[in-house]
């Protein structure tokens, strides 16, 4: 219908209604979400960077294609240039998209994973900033978890109980 290409919208010879089509089109949207972390829909719904390349990339290639057959088809018809320039400027245009649309995501995706990597790091500084302070009390420090477990014992408190902070 975007198109204007009657053909692909026909079964047996018997056109099928815009409101089917969007119809259609909508219960499969609704298909696939319905269960979010099936194998596929899991792909573009988790929080992994793959994931969200995914989510950047679907947008553009979903409509790019359809927006450059329109102007495809129309610059035909309008007498712009003949069918064998356009499949070409088709096969360009496709080929520059894609390039400017993955560099886009990758750009996005690496400044996200930048970010991460610095809160990890900062994580990190703030743990050995805490383990030498409570290594330089000059009591007995154990530490332990919200379960109880010892996350960390100093040098005297391995004297007083006799375990090893290995332990």
């Amino acid at each position: 219908y975007i198109l204007g290409v009657r053909i692909i919208h026909e079964i047996q010879s018997v056109q099928v209604a815009l409101n089917t089509g969007i119809a259609f089109f909508s219960l499969s949207i609704a298909i696939l979400t319905f269960h979010p972390e099936s194998w596929l829909m899991r792909s573009f719904t988790g929080f992994h960077a793959g994931s969200m390349m995914a989510r950047k990339l679907l947008p553009g290639l979903l409509l790019l294609p359809i927006i450059i057959g329109w102007l495809r088809i129309n610059g035909e018809e309008a007498g712009f240039f003949p069918s064998d320039v356009g499949v070409v400027l088709v096969a360009m245009t496709y080929t520059l998209s894609f390039i400017f649309l993955v560099w886009l995501t990758a750009r996005s995706v690496n400044i996200k994973d930048r970010a991460r990597a610095k809160s990890e790091a900062d994580l990190q500084a703030s743990k050995d900033r805490y383990a030498t302070t409570l290594s330089s009390i000059g009591d007995a420090v154990i530490a332990t978890d919200i379960e109880g477990k010892i996350t960390f014992l100093n040098r005297i408190g391995e004297l007083v109980t006799g375990w090893s902070s290995d332990e």
